[in-house]
């Protein structure tokens, strides 16, 4: 396992379906992904919230080895993207979370940054933009680079 630190950012909530994806994406695009994730057999994805937990890393991650892949997913009319899911644990003001990281690829948002990661998960009480926060995953799973953030990096 690796344990990787970082910092809560907000994102472009086009996940959540908020802001200025509201019109574009009722009730956000995790929601209109989940019935993908369902027929891929992933777990407990009726339990995720209806957004991504957006992290800022030191690290650049690459996910090489997902836990699950849904290639060339059509999950709203032309928007087909294939997406990653690898299983993470989110450590979070003591507690622990299941979850996965999600990477969407090639993104229909072009903003999306290897050294910051998505994760999906059940709602986090208390969770706020700032909060540090930890993600365990699999070291075989993940390609690490630095980057120029002041957070970091630590083998379990």
């Amino acid at each position: 396992m690796i344990k990787l630190d970082g910092v809560v950012v907000r994102g472009l909530c086009a996940a959540s379906g908020q802001g200025e994806y509201a019109v574009s994406y009722p009730g956000g695009t995790i929601a209109m992904q989940k019935k993908g994730f369902v027929a891929l057999g992933v777990p407990d994805v009726t339990k995720w919230h209806n957004g991504t937990i957006n992290v800022s890393l030191r690290n650049s991650v690459h996910i090489t080895n997902p836990t699950f892949r849904l290639d060339d997913f059509e999950w709203s009319p032309g928007e087909v993207e294939t997406f990653d899911l690898l299983r993470c644990v989110i450590g979070h003001k003591g507690q622990s979370y299941d979850g996965y990281i999600y990477r969407p690829h090639p993104s229909v948002h072009a903003v999306h940054k290897s050294d910051l990661l998505e994760l999906v998960a059940e709602k986090i009480p208390g969770l706020s933009y700032g909060d540090a926060i930890t993600v365990s995953a699999d070291k075989n799973a993940l390609s690490l680079l630095p980057s120029s953030s002041s957070l970091g990096m630590q083998p379990l």
